[in-house]
């Protein structure tokens, strides 16, 4: 695995959407993984992510511990060389 693609979700549900959409319309040609750690969200997030995207790792947090915690949480989960920290509301551009 190359790159570990890690998000922290806190009630983002149709932002972490609209980012995991665009991460798979990319044009990465290497092995990735998309790590997802959620906070404890109270919206829809955790159900939009284990329908739409079951092969993503969803991590779900009793509560919760923040952004650096969620981080530390999904580096331990994480397989690839490399890690990139994505914020739920980032497009990622197709070239």
């Amino acid at each position: 695995m190359i790159l570990s693609i890690i998000i922290v979700n806190y009630n983002t549900a149709h932002f972490i959407n609209q980012t995991i959409r665009s991460i798979y319309r990319s044009n990465i040609d290497f092995n990735y993984e998309i790590i997802i750690v959620d906070n404890k969200s109270t919206d829809n997030s955790v159900e939009l992510i284990k329908e739409q995207f079951p092969e993503i790792k969803l991590i779900e947090n009793p509560s919760n511990y923040g952004f650096s915690k969620a981080v530390n949480i999904a580096a331990e989960k994480s397989s690839g060389n490399f890690m990139l920290l994505l914020n739920p509301d980032t497009i990622v551009k197709v070239n």
